[in-house]
């Protein structure tokens, strides 16, 4: 083993060093053509191997070379501070598993890299040091399976995420890292079929869900667990086909709802099962045609209701015509007529449509 040095044409020195057979060996410094120092460290046989510094613009690398390829080590910033250690692909770029640390010193995230950007597993970490994020990264960007902290180290969220944003399957926790919240994910928002649950971690909503309200079908429980309702939902009400029941599980009613409140068709039901109105709604009040039954399965009173109220007199005058049109049938005995739209029978002139095809009826 000898030294020596090397030199460029204006005289410049471009290396000093050891050499071994001719080749650079042993502890050697090159440097550039306007002499700053390139490379300070080990060599074998012309090639940078072993323990060294180099700098490369306003860069500074310190750690192991191999035949000429720096692979693993500690990049600096011009002012001195650590910005990475870790592996390297060869050519001065983040590649393996390596560490990332802000100007202040605090470490920033440790894990995976991919060429410079953020690939498979790693920790995201906040400045006083406990962990936002550890999971899946593709392309610098959070990207399946992981784990999302609050300041405090509390877990917020685990489950998939797709370009940096929940995605997919996921469970959200409160403050004090309850489930309040596990199901499909869309882009950051709550989106598909999901559970909701109370702070003490009863199931309070299982079913189809838009950002934070029930949309679509679903079953709201009570906080004792009980079933509430099961069925259509827009926009965190009820709405469309649905069924309602008392605390003890009993069917209260089935049929339509409308922003909340039964409307259309629909079956109201007493507390011990027995059906206690089937007819028309509007606004969670009887309303058009329909029958009232008393809990022994008795029929109450039928006929028109109006927000609620039984219209007696328009049943009365229903009752009478329907008593007037069946006395006309009977009189016509064998000769009752038939409808010549639906061949029903007809309670006036055989030339004109039954009640059932809209024609003019009995007066």
């Amino acid at each position: 083993m000898t030294t020596g040095i090397e030199k460029y044409k204006d005289g410049v020195v471009a290396y000093e060093g050891g050499y071994l057979d001719g080749c650079r060996s042993g502890q050697g410094k090159e440097y550039c053509e306007d002499g700053t120092l390139r490379y300070d460290g080990e060599w074998v046989y012309g090639k940078m191997h072993g323990h060294g510094k180099c700098f490369v613009g306003n860069m500074f690398y310190e750690g192991q070379w191999s035949n000429g390829v720096f692979h693993e080590g500690k990049e600096y910033r011009e002012d001195g501070t650590l910005k990475y250690d870790g592996e390297f692909d060869g050519s001065y770029k983040w590649h393996g598993n390596g560490k990332y640390y802000r100007e202040n010193g605090t470490l920033l995230y440790e894990g995976g890299w991919d060429y410079g950007m953020r690939c498979g597993n790693g920790k995201l970490h906040r400045q006083h040091g406990t962990v936002s994020y550890e999971g899946g990264w593709r392309d610098g960007k959070r990207y399946g399976s992981g784990k999302e902290y609050d300041f405090h180290g509390v877990l917020k969220y685990e489950g998939e995420w797709v370009h940096d944003k929940r995605h997919g399957h996921g469970k959200e926790y409160d403050f004090r890292g309850v489930l309040s919240y596990e199901g499909a994910w869309v882009r950051d928002q709550r989106h598909g079929h999901g559970k909701v649950y109370d702070a003490d971690g009863t199931l309070r909503y299982e079913g189809e869900i838009v950002g934070f309200t029930q949309h679509g079908n679903g079953k709201q429980y009570l906080k004792d667990g009980a079933l509430w309702y099961e069925g259509g939902w827009a926009e965190g009400q009820r709405d469309g086909e649905g069924k309602a029941y008392y605390r003890d599980g009993t069917l209260e009613y089935e049929g339509g709802w409308k922003e909340d409140r039964c409307h259309g068709r629909g079956k109201r039901f007493h507390s011990n099962g027995a059906l206690e109105y089937d007819g028309e709604w509007e606004n969670d009040l009887y309303h058009g045609k329909g029958e009232e039954f008393y809990q022994s399965g008795t029929l109450k009173r039928k006929g028109p209701f109006s927000e609620g109220v039984y219209q007696e007199k328009q049943a009365k005058r229903q009752r009478l015509s329907n008593t007037h049109a069946n006395a006309y049938l009977d009189s016509l005995g064998d000769a009752k007529p038939g409808c010549r739209e639906c061949q029903g029978l007809l309670v006036i002139g055989e030339e004109l449509p039954c009640r059932s095809c809209r024609a003019e009826g009995v007066p």
